[in-house]
């Protein structure tokens, strides 16, 4: 492994891109002063994650830029690449050539990439300690640093040669990992403090998890429950939809049928009518020559029988003259008579011709007279049916409307009911809300104190425990003295025994001593033994006090808990309640409305159909009197 090459660009004074390839057996570069030597080495240091301003001989980051002369601009970017050969595999990294490189903006901002892929600074450092190089790893050693190692103490020297030998990395890794053992330590200390809270809350939790798991069920039935209703109405809604629909189209061919009917009725009617007004003119010629004919056959017969009357008349007067015998000149005045009466006889008749002329006339005037007044109730009957006609459309138009406002009464009685049930549920709803509220407020009230005698006794309980677990530690040292003293003063037993027969009464007089020295020590540690024991009791019946006190309270302060958890889940149902309660008042108010307006405006048009209906005068009938007195004029 060794320095392959090094590119340059906008570091300090390379202000264009400058590459210096470091052929094997390359020792060092020489050059005078001020050609960018320091440079050269600033960048190395710079590129393997120096990150002191000073350490690169300047007084913030950003002045590793170029900055700029008299005659080029400043850059804004500082670019330098570092290129290793691998070939030997130091490096831990599967490639035979490694090129790090890191670049600074003057925002500040800067990335570091591994062989032109995006990296950290730490995987940089990680990747080069290995190798023994690094910003801290003394592979260079700039100016003042020589004397700094020549002259350091013993302390300083031991990093300097730890660092050298590549302990550092080891150092560093070690304190990293302590200092993920003490985060370890302080989260595990967190995770048991959270364990103990969340196994007081425990209880209160499940009995949230079991008041949560039949709100969801009161939920589901709830919503199951409106979406039956819901689907009853729409069934409902969809039958009388459909009976109205049924009843509409049969209405609708009724009308049809009626109007076919009407419309053949017309076209007959104007058939008729053109027919008759194209015959009328034959009708009266014919009608004419009738009653011309008629009264010629009358007068012709009426001749006939005076003419048959008369020759009758005088057929019998010439028999009775011839048989009496009568006088010429009397039959001559009898004829001259009779002439007389034939002239008076056919003035008559003249006469009765003209008069016969005037009637013919009059009877013409009289058949106009007829044909008109035949017209006229012709007229009369065709307007009479339209009439009856329209008034039986505006019947059905009203029966129409009628259906429609009784139909709309019982859909405004339905959600009359439906609305006073609602609100009904929506004050028990409320009320139920308003009494949980109270609940709650006064558990809230209460809380405070709870918790502080919780608190309270936490801290006694503590206390207590460290209390017991002193005078414990006290009583176990205080019995390992007695148990010394005993030890020793069954050794000085022994030695009194044996000393005694020696007869050394010095001796025996100082073993005496020891051994009572021994015996008072003895008692005063099973004094102390006894009277650690009677505090330890003590203080192991107030720890149980307390101990006791301390459950209590927690029971009760869970007992809260879970009394306020399944109070708020109370609260969340009622008021979910209230809301969808609410809601469908709300709709069941805008469909009474709607009902209301529509029946409102269904009775306006029922009203204004019947006012219409009752001003529509029925046609009178035609007289047919000076109809059939023309006709019996006519037929005389």
């Amino acid at each position: 492994m060794y320095l392959k090459s090094i590119n340059l660009k906008g570091f300090k004074s390379f202000a264009s891109s400058t590459t210096l390839n470091f052929e094997q057996g390359i020792t060092c570069v020489v050059g005078p002063n001020g050609s960018g030597k320091s440079n050269v080495v600033d960048a190395l240091s710079w590129v393997m994650g120096e990150q002191g301003a000073k350490s690169l001989r300047g007084g913030k980051m950003e002045d590793v830029i170029f900055a700029g002369t008299s005659g080029r601009a400043p850059l804004g970017r500082a670019e330098v690449s570092v290129t290793i050969d691998n070939a030997d595999g130091v490096l831990p990294i599967d490639f035979s050539e490694v090129t790090i490189t890191r670049v600074l903006f003057r925002n500040g901002s800067s990335e570091y990439l591994l062989n032109g892929e995006t990296t950290r600074l730490l995987d940089i450092q990680e990747l080069l300690s290995d190798s023994g190089i690094g910003r801290e790893m003394h592979v260079i050693v700039g100016q003042g640093q020589l004397d700094a190692i020549l002259l350091a103490n013993p302390e300083e020297r031991r990093a300097f040669i730890e660092e050298a030998a590549g302990v550092l990395k080891h150092r560093k890794r070690k304190e990293k990992a302590i200092r993920k053992l003490d985060s370890m330590q302080t989260n595990l200390a967190r995770i048991q403090d959270l364990t103990v809270e969340l196994r007081r809350q425990l209880r209160p939790l499940g009995k949230q998890a079991e008041v949560a798991r039949k709100a969801s069920v009161i939920q589901s039935d709830v919503r199951d429950s409106k979406l039956r209703l819901l689907a009853d109405d729409l069934t409902r809604m969809r039958s009388e939809m459909e009976v109205e629909v049924a009843d509409e189209n049969v209405l609708r061919e009724r009308k049809e049928q009626v109007e076919r009917e009407l419309n053949t009725a017309r076209s007959r009617e104007i058939e008729l009518d053109a027919i008759a007004a194209s015959e009328n003119p034959q009708l009266i010629a014919a009608q004419e020559n009738f009653y011309r004919l008629t009264a010629q056959r009358e007068q012709i017969r009426g001749v006939q029988n005076l003419s048959s009357e008369r020759a009758r008349f005088l057929a019998e007067e010439a028999e009775e003259a011839k048989a009496i015998g009568r006088d010429p000149k009397a039959l001559e005045d009898e004829a001259l008579v009779l002439r007389q009466e034939e002239s008076t006889l056919a003035s008559q008749v003249k006469l009765s011709q003209e008069q016969l002329q005037v009637d013919s006339n009059s009877l013409k005037a009289i058949e106009e007279q007829l044909a008109l007044e035949e017209n006229r109730v012709s007229a009369s009957l065709r307007a009479i049916a339209d009439q009856r006609e329209g008034t039986a459309r505006q019947e059905g138009h009203i029966n129409g409307l009628r259906s429609r406002i009784d139909a709309t009464t019982g859909e405004i009685t339905r959600l009359t009911t439906a609305k006073d049930s609602a609100e009904g549920r929506l004050r028990g709803y409320r009320e139920s809300f308003a009494l949980i509220e109270t609940q709650i407020s006064s558990l809230t009230a209460t809380e405070p104190s709870l918790d502080n005698q919780f608190n309270k006794l936490k801290g006694d309980l503590k206390s207590a425990e460290a209390e017991l677990k002193v005078l414990t530690d006290k009583l176990q040292s205080t019995e390992k003295l007695r148990a010394g003293s005993l030890g020793r003063l069954s050794a000085f037993t022994e030695i009194t025994e044996l000393v005694a027969a020696s007869q050394n009464a010095n001796l025996i007089e100082k073993i005496s001593v020891l051994k009572s020295n021994c015996e008072a020590e003895v008692a005063k540690v099973s004094a102390d033994c006894d009277r650690i024991k009677f505090e330890l009791t003590t203080s192991q019946s107030g720890f149980n006090t307390i101990n006791r006190e301390y459950e209590i309270a927690l029971s009760k302060l869970n007992d809260s808990d879970a009394a306020m958890t399944g109070l708020a889940e109370q609260l969340a149902v009622a008021g979910q309640n209230v809301k969808n309660t609410g809601e469908e008042l709300d709709r069941l108010i805008s469909a009474l409305d709607a009902a209301n307006e529509q029946r409102t405006f269904d009775e306006r048009d029922l009203a204004a159909a019947i006012a219409q209906f009752e001003s529509h005068q029925t046609p009178l009938e035609p007289d047919l009197t000076h109809l059939e007195d023309l006709r019996s004029q006519v037929s005389r």
